[in-house]
């Protein structure tokens, strides 16, 4: 859709427009709707600190769409997403239905188009699609792009092999990309369960001062963002059971000072929890950085690289049944990661590989994504904006393919999130959020 060249008010006039609604919404949280009733917004305890005045309206000012558009102010960041519902008679074919906005960043980067949020659930019988975002954006509306499937926020790829294929064979894997706000950019990702409920929820960390918590679904999903201030100067995420209390805890690095752990109170929020609380061992594991073994040039060369900021964040664990622990670490200068493969005696380093995977190397992790019961690394390339796939052919380590994603990738982490049996992946990004790439094959 072409940019648009619209002044819009964006403080409020003498005379309010015919059909305003005007509602004061409290850190309690609460819900206000349109005269219509088609737009409603639904507040959540802590989106905002204090009161705060919400007034909606008609507007024929934005791109024409499916249905009424209605204008929100204030335009401000939220610290939990609003459910957005729109309630109106829906398209025979609901499939590309989803509720849209048009964000006040867009207008002041002279793009207004609107742009749909993640579609949280459809109820045809009362004709009502809900979704949410990040913050109040200027305009909802609600978009039908007439597609058999929600495709406005999904993207399919194809690491290799035909995606939509029935039945998988190892070696194929197929991926639907889904993007979730975060109210500003992503810095790393971690999935852990923060609920107790057995299974995966997702956690970000974001370049505006917050941390985000996701509840996952068991399907793939996740539901609203809880989003509450954890400081300037985070620089990774680690995530485990700091107390041991069933539930996983955060730990956020930061650029001064020791780390920030944040306990669990199994609904999606932290508390401040003491480093005398947290249990040693978990704490080591979450925030240990990776030392390659002593007296080799590697080391020699690997520590400058490091002191030079060059080598960003690593992975340890057994790529081989024959090794006793493998350490590959992601190098944002050279673009690649260096693997260092353990032999089967404990402290014996067999090889020292380094793998060039592409522009701006600043995470890697290890799963096996495509059924074969192997493992390949997954390097997050913040420089060209994707995901690559590294795999071993014999003693042979090498590319195998590159997954897009776009905004600038900082981080990834894996878990199988549908119970499929398949790893999916996550992937922050600093222009984008979150984006969440599920297996569909």
């Amino acid at each position: 859709m072409p940019a648009l060249g619209l002044l819009l008010p964006l403080s409020a006039c003498a005379d309010d427009p015919p059909d305003l609604v005007r509602k004061t919404i409290g850190a309690a949280g609460g819900l206000v709707s349109s005269h219509d009733e088609v737009l409603t917004l639904v507040f959540q305890p802590g989106a905002f600190t204090g009161d705060q005045e919400i007034v909606i309206f008609p507007s024929d000012a934005p791109p024409a769409i499916f249905g009424p558009a209605y204008r929100v102010k204030p335009d401000i960041e939220l610290m939990v997403d609003v459910e957005v519902s729109y309630r109106r008679v829906l398209p025979a074919n609901t499939g590309g239905v989803a509720v849209s906005a048009i964000h006040l960043n867009d207008y002041i980067d002279d793009r207004g188009y609107w742009a749909s949020l993640p579609r949280l659930a459809l109820d045809e019988p009362s004709a009502t699609v809900l979704g949410h975002d990040a913050q109040l954006s200027l305009y909802y509306g609600l978009i039908d792009n007439g597609s058999t499937e929600l495709a406005l926020d999904t993207r399919p790829t194809a690491v290799t092999g035909e995606c939509g294929n029935a039945d998988r064979v190892p070696g194929e894997v197929c991926y639907d990309g889904h993007h979730y706000p975060t109210g500003g950019g992503a810095l790393d990702v971690g999935l852990g369960d923060f609920d107790g409920d057995g299974q995966l929820d997702v956690a970000t960390i974001n370049t505006d001062g917050t941390h985000s918590i996701r509840l996952g679904d068991g399907r793939g999903g996740f539901g609203l963002a809880v989003r509450e201030a954890s400081g300037l100067g985070a620089t990774s995420l680690g995530v485990t059971d700091l107390d041991r209390d069933g539930a996983d805890d955060l730990v956020i690095a930061r650029t001064q000072g020791p780390p920030r752990l944040l306990r669990s109170t199994h609904d999606g929020h932290v508390t401040t929890l003491a480093i005398a609380e947290a249990d040693p061992h978990q704490l080591s594991t979450a925030v240990g950085a990776a030392d390659p073994p002593e007296g080799s040039d590697v080391s020699l060369t690997l520590a400058e690289a490091a002191r030079r900021a060059e080598l960003r964040r690593s992975w340890t664990g057994r790529l081989t049944e024959q090794s006793t622990s493998d350490l590959v670490i992601a190098d944002h200068a050279r673009g690649g990661v260096h693997m260092l493969l353990a032999g089967a005696q404990p402290h014996q380093l067999e090889r020292i590989l380094f793998v060039q995977t592409g522009a701006g190397a600043v995470d890697v992790v290890a799963a096996d994504i495509t059924g074969d019961a192997r493992l390949e690394l997954l390097v997050a390339n913040a420089g060209a904006d994707e995901i690559v796939v590294v795999e071993q052919t014999g003693q042979h380590w090498g590319v195998r393919a590159r997954v897009p994603v776009s905004g600038s990738p900082s981080g990834l982490d894996v878990g199988d999130l549908d119970a499929d049996g398949v790893a999916d992946i996550v992937v922050s990004t600093v222009d984008g959020g979150l984006t969440v790439l599920v297996s569909s094959s």
